[in-house]
């Protein structure tokens, strides 16, 4: 077939294509005589009904049909929570940063830092697979128990910014309990190390702590050896190892152990953050600090609450003041 035989096909198969390609780009329509505040209220109501397509669509109908600032933030909140509702966490993190993208001088901003992390709390592996998700959960978690500690999410926040630092620790020790079993004993000290540096509030379990001060024997660090097992008896004194422990103590390690209490004097009672210390005088410098310890919100541990948010906490319009009885705790920009 030569240039001229098929030169007009084609020429109209491109508008053909145009148009196709413009429907999909084409914002989708709102129905006609309804205004933005009947919109927002059909949407809502399609929500609170679980038909979470529907409220998606109506929501895009609201964002591109009345562009407004108002309606754009609400639009985008609504289709975000929609998503996660639907439990579409990869799609609703994107709607949040969207949000936090193009309002960041929104006073919803620290609801959806809060939502962002349990997106990302959601979407977190188990122990034994990758923790970036619960890594990205615990900074969101903490960004806004730093810069929104007055917020009613901060509680929530704070309790899942302990369960991520516990998750991560947790990590470290499987990781480090692997190359235990394998024999890799300074693997396994860098790991168990790391658990203690990065996440010092989050104790290390009895035989961990055993398994550790044996790394160390096998390494030839009777001092940290020692200083392990001390730390063991004081936190798990009627614990399994507590006798192991005392053993290795009063033989092996008793020269070891008697010049740390030279050095420093008897060994205080500690609290259960404190088994970093049998770490404190490891370089830390290839661990990092990580966040380390997540302070609780002001008020918090005089006056916890039970069970986390309320309905009306979870809605951003809370925020802003709309509850007259709650309008005093509404964000600080």
């Amino acid at each position: 077939m030569n240039l001229r035989e098929w030169f007009p096909s084609w020429v109209l198969l491109v508008p053909v294509l145009g148009v196709f390609s413009c429907s999909l780009d084409k914002p989708i329509q709102s129905p006609k005589g309804k205004n933005a505040d009947e919109l927002y209220k059909q949407g809502t109501s399609q929500l609170e009904q679980k038909n979470y397509r529907q409220a998606i669509e109506t929501f895009y109908k609201l964002k591109y049909d009345f562009p407004s600032e108002a309606a754009a933030v609400m639009a985008d909140l609504k289709i975000a929570d929609a998503h996660y509702s639907n439990k579409e966490y990869a799609e609703a993190a994107e709607g949040y940063e969207e949000v936090r993208k193009m309002h960041p001088a929104s006073p919803y901003i620290p609801y959806v830092v809060y939502m962002l992390g349990m997106c990302h709390y959601h979407r977190s592996l188990s122990v034994d697979r990758d923790q970036s998700e619960t890594e990205k959960a615990l900074a969101e978690f903490h960004y806004l128990l730093t810069h929104f500690p007055d917020t009613p999410y901060a509680y929530d926040a704070y309790q899942k910014a302990q369960e991520c630092m516990k998750k991560l620790s947790d990590h470290e020790v499987y990781v480090g309990n692997f190359y235990y079993r394998m024999n890799k004993y300074q693997a396994a000290i860098q790991r168990y190390e790391a658990a203690l540096a990065k996440y010092p509030n989050v104790p290390l379990e009895e035989e961990v702590l055993f398994q550790l001060a044996e790394a160390y024997q096998a390494t030839k660090q009777p001092e940290k050896a020692a200083r392990t097992l001390q730390v063991l008896s004081q936190q798990y004194p009627k614990g399994k190892y507590a006798q192991k422990a005392q053993k290795l103590l009063q033989g092996e390690l008793a020269q070891a152990g008697s010049s740390l209490q030279r050095e420093s004097g008897p060994v205080q009672e500690t609290k259960p953050q404190t088994s970093s210390e049998v770490a404190s005088s490891s370089p830390r410098s290839s661990f990092g600090c990580g966040l380390g310890w997540i302070q609780p919100p002001r008020g918090i541990l005089e006056a916890p609450r039970r069970h986390g948010l309320t309905r009306q906490e979870r809605n951003p319009l809370w925020i802003q003041g709309k509850n007259p009885r709650k309008r005093r705790q509404s964000p600080r920009n």
